[in-house]
C-alpha cells in the first residue's frame, strides 16, 4: 500500500489535527496513514516486508517516545521527512532555540 503521508503521533491533543488532516487527504483523493503507539508494531512489521511505502513522513512522536525511532530510521532511508529527526532535535531544546533567536536578532522574552 502506497501512502502519500505517513504520520507518527502520540500526543492526545494531536488527535483533532490528525482527524482534520485525514479528512483533508480523503477529500483530495490522497492516502494518509497515521500511526500511534497501538499500531506501531504492526506498521513496522509491514514496512519491513515492503507492505507499505510512503511519499513523505511527518514525525510528531519520536521527541517523546523512543519506540518511534525505528520508524524514523525507516523514513530516513525510504521517504522524505517533512521534519528530519536530526534537524528537529535542535528545536526540541527550548533554551538552545531561545539563544538561536537572539543571535539571529529576534528578541525573545
Amino acid at each position: 500500500m502506497h501512502v502519500h503521508l505517513l504520520l507518527a503521533w502520540d500526543w492526545e491533543y494531536d488527535e483533532p489535527f490528525v482527524r482534520l488532516l485525514a479528512e483533508t487527504f480523503r477529500r483530495r483523493g490522497l492516502n494518509l496513514l497515521a500511526v500511534n503507539r497501538p499500531g506501531l508494531a504492526r506498521l513496522l512489521d509491514g514496512l519491513s516486508v515492503g507492505r507499505y511505502t510512503a511519499a513523505a513522513f511527518l514525525d510528531r512522536a519520536s521527541d517523546t517516545e523512543d519506540v518511534y525511532l525505528p520508524l524514523v530510521e525507516w523514513a530516513r532511508l525510504n521517504a522524505p521527512s517533512i521534519n528530519p529527526h536530526a534537524r528537529a532535535r535542535r528545536a526540541w531544546d527550548k533554551t538552545t532555540m531561545h539563544w538561536e533567536f537572539i543571535r539571529a536578532g529576534i528578541e525573545t522574552p
